[in-house]
């Protein structure tokens, strides 16, 4: 069917309505203009701001907003690489080194010390190399970013990466370190937070807990929780996403070190 949005326009096709379609999008505009105040101290945000509630803040409480964002191992080309432990890993040791902030010494003696990676693109070998859900391998440089940030606080296991054939003369591309899960935090807003089904409890519930993946839709995050990370996971009943920080990111980037991207930006409740 035909959605119309509240000023009347409509769309030119038939479209399946969600939260955050077009026309919803539309109406939340229309009704975010007649909401401005007109108080010279309080400063407009932008609209990613004001679709996450935040209607007003002085110019003070604006500065303190941080954005974290959301990442995962990036699909651009010529910077991803296929990836194989080497000798092969069991599986049940793959899902715990995915999931598990800890490892018994057994556990952590079996896990093999080399990956071998498919012939790097244009970009080199990647700095970050991993899986969906986990875990991430890093280059030198990246763990030393993060122990400038978060020191101590992860644990690294060493790991040599391979090439099949001979990339810039040598097979051999030094040792990286596979990061053991970072802690799942109970950090969401969950009423805030629009979800896969919807915004609020109820979107939580019927999504079983996926934060909607659209760049738009709000995540929200407490910010007492998160004071101080930098890299970190949300709670299990989130699928445990992985998380950084803004100051984390910008320092990746103005590097130039490939391997994540960035899958949703989120807001600080201060």
């Amino acid at each position: 069917m035909i959605r119309r949005c509240e000023d009347g326009s409509g769309l030119a096709k038939p479209v399946r309505w969600r939260a955050g379609s077009l026309c919803d999008r539309r109406d939340r505009r229309q009704r975010k203009r007649n909401l401005i105040p007109s108080e010279p101290r309080i400063v407009q945000l932008s609209y990613d701001l004001w679709a996450l509630g935040f209607c007003a803040m002085d110019e003070r409480t604006a500065r303190e907003v941080t954005m974290p964002y959301m990442i995962g191992p990036t699909v651009a080309s010529g910077s991803s690489v296929s990836m194989d432990f080497e000798p092969e890993i069991d599986d049940r040791l793959m899902a715990i080194i995915g999931i598990r902030s800890t490892l018994t010494p057994e556990e952590r003696a079996a896990v093999p010390r080399a990956l071998r990676i498919g012939q790097p693109g244009r970009h080199g070998v990647p700095s970050i190399l991993g899986w969906n859900i986990g875990p991430y391998i890093v280059s030198p440089r990246v763990r030393e970013l993060l122990e400038e940030l978060e020191p101590g606080r992860h644990d690294y296991i060493p790991i040599a990466i391979k090439t099949e054939r001979d990339y810039n003369g040598t097979t051999e591309h030094g040792t990286y370190n596979l990061i053991l899960p970072p802690p799942c935090l109970d950090a969401v807003v969950i009423e805030e937070t629009e979800f896969r089904k919807g915004i609020g409890r109820k979107g939580f519930e019927d999504s079983d807990g996926w934060i909607s993946n659209y760049p738009d839709d709000p995540c929200v995050l407490k910010g007492d929780v998160v004071a101080g990370r930098h890299l970190w996971r949300l709670s299990e009943i989130f699928h445990a996403p992985y998380v950084c920080s803004d100051e984390l990111w910008r320092r990746i980037k103005a590097e130039k070190l490939t391997g994540w991207m960035v899958e949703k930006k989120c807001l600080i409740r201060r």
